[in-house]
């Protein structure tokens, strides 16, 4: 027999594989803020992949052309595996890189005081089970009153869960820093008590001031709030904690300080779920008070300090009752819808379970 060694050979065929791609991704720390995304060069597999060319003719190419196409799977593969990662590898990098991830400037209100929140994505965390990102915020008060910084206690973060914010009760002294700054704990006219009242407690008031009806009240915290979290279990309750120190209360008569009080007062807030954000409510208030200074006229110590513990709680609710803490709007047109808070034992943090809704 004879094999013809020229003919005329076509064929045409059809690919078929499934593309699985493997890359990382990374976010690079950018002095305090992540910048943009990294990825590595795209791996490409191709699982199944079978190149089925049909050949039509005879002759020896035509068996020279089926022997190459049974070799050429392989080849075939790495070609197009090769060549998709080249092109999906600058599409990642132009769609990821450069691209600033949740940086936001916003105004929050707290207190009536208004204050610049600054913040970025710092961190991205993978622990096998669940990923975390970790944001960062700074606040600026417009306020001059003197000080080095928000008072802060480090407090380890505590372990991940999905549809929870951790949020740092250092946050919120920052926030309440800047109401500080800003004077909204010094009322220099917090109110007025009539005097024959505080008579009942020191009879010669009356007599050192003829004619006078009311003594006035001013208060003036001299130290700015230190938050915590509440600790768990606490009979007191609460999620939060409110420290002011060195806070200077004084009873004065026509325009003379007559008795000047301080007191330390330790703030038990319930953080609840508000349209406006997370509403503190007090729940608890204890206090230390000491009489520091008495112009003019003795006055039973003990029996005044009793009367201003006794108003503490109503001052502690003028202060911080009602305030909204309002969560910065992450941008992305999304922002966090809070449903429940409670404090994580042993950390300063309390877990805010949220859901994402649309910003404004």
């Amino acid at each position: 027999c004879s094999i013809p060694l020229m003919g005329t050979t076509s064929f045409n065929g059809t690919i078929n594989s499934d593309f699985v791609l493997y890359t990382s991704l990374s976010a690079p720390l950018t002095e305090n803020c992540i910048s943009g995304i990294q990825n590595t060069t795209p791996v490409i597999e191709t699982p199944g992949f079978d190149l089925n060319v049909d050949i039509h003719g005879g002759g020896f190419m035509t068996m020279i052309m089926e022997l190459i196409m049974n070799m050429m799977d392989d080849m075939v593969a790495g070609i197009i595996a090769d060549e998709a990662a080249a092109q999906i590898d600058g599409m990642l990098s132009e769609a990821l890189g450069g691209t600033d991830l949740f940086v936001m400037t916003e105004t929050v209100d707290l207190m009536g005081a208004s204050a610049e929140v600054t913040g970025c994505l710092t961190g991205l965390e993978n622990n096998g089970l669940n990923s975390r990102a970790v944001l960062g915020f700074a606040v600026q008060s417009v306020g001059n009153r003197d000080a080095p910084g928000a008072p802060v206690i480090a407090s380890p973060l505590p372990a991940s869960e999905p549809g929870t914010l951790l949020l740092d009760t250092g946050f919120i002294g920052q926030l309440m820093y800047a109401a500080w700054q800003e004077g909204l704990l010094t009322l220099p006219d917090a109110g007025v008590v009539p005097l024959s009242m505080v008579s009942l407690l020191a009879p010669e008031l009356e007599q050192q001031f003829p004619g006078a009806t009311e003594m006035t009240i001013a208060v003036d915290g001299l130290l700015p709030a230190l938050v915590t979290a509440a600790p768990a279990g606490a009979e007191t309750g609460g999620d939060m904690v409110v420290d002011l120190g060195n806070f200077m209360i004084t009873l004065g008569v026509q325009g003379q300080d007559v008795y000047r009080i301080a007191a330390h007062m330790s703030l038990v807030l319930e953080l609840v779920s508000d349209a406006a954000g997370i509403l503190p409510q007090v729940v608890d208030v204890q206090s230390t008070i000491c009489m520091v200074e008495e112009n003019f006229v003795d006055i039973d110590d003990t029996a005044l300090e009793d009367v201003i513990r006794a108003q503490i709680q109503t001052m502690a609710n003028d202060l911080l009752g009602g305030a909204a803490i309002a969560l910065p709007d992450m941008g992305m047109g999304f922002t966090f819808l809070v449903s429940d808070v409670t404090p994580v034992p042993e950390t300063n943090y309390v877990s805010v379970a949220f859901e994402m809704g649309p910003a404004g």
